[in-house]
C-alpha cells in the first residue's frame, strides 16, 4: 500500500482531512503567552528529541522562522548576499530590512552557484 502524500509547503496548497481538522478541534489548548499551548510544547519537544537538541521551537510560518534565523545571525548593519532568485528577494521583499536593519544586495552566479570564502571567525 502506497501511503498518501500530505503537502505541507504552505497553508495555501494543503486542505485539512477530516481527521486533521478532528484533532484540531479536539486539541488540548493553553494560552501561548502565560503559561505555553500543551500543544505546542509537545510538538516542540518531540522535535527536539528527533533531532537530538535540548530544544526545539515552533514556527506557524516560514517566513516567521526565516525572519527570526536572520536575526539570530546577524546585525543591523550587515549585507546579506542573495542569489537574484532567491526566496527572500522575492517572497520576503523589505522584511529583513525592516525587522533586523539588513540590506540585500541579490548575485548572479554562475549556473547559480555560489562559492564564497568563508570569514574567519577566530
Amino acid at each position: 500500500m502506497t501511503p498518501t502524500l500530505i503537502d505541507l509547503r504552505s497553508d495555501t496548497v494543503t486542505t485539512p482531512s477530516p481527521g486533521m481538522r478532528r484533532a484540531m478541534a479536539d486539541a488540548e489548548v493553553g494560552d501561548d503567552v502565560l503559561d505555553g499551548d500543551p500543544t505546542t510544547r509537545r510538538l516542540e519537544e518531540r522535535i527536539a528529541e528527533l533531532l537530538g537538541t535540548g530544544d526545539a521551537l515552533f514556527f506557524p510560518s516560514g517566513t516567521q522562522a526565516n525572519q527570526t534565523g536572520l536575526a539570530l545571525v546577524t546585525e543591523p548593519g550587515t549585507e546579506l548576499l542573495l542569489e537574484g532568485n532567491a526566496h527572500l528577494v522575492h517572497s520576503e521583499m523589505a522584511g529583513v530590512a525592516a525587522l533586523s536593519g539588513v540590506s540585500r544586495t541579490r548575485t548572479a552566479p554562475p549556473a547559480g552557484a555560489c562559492s564564497m570564502p568563508r570569514e574567519s571567525t577566530g
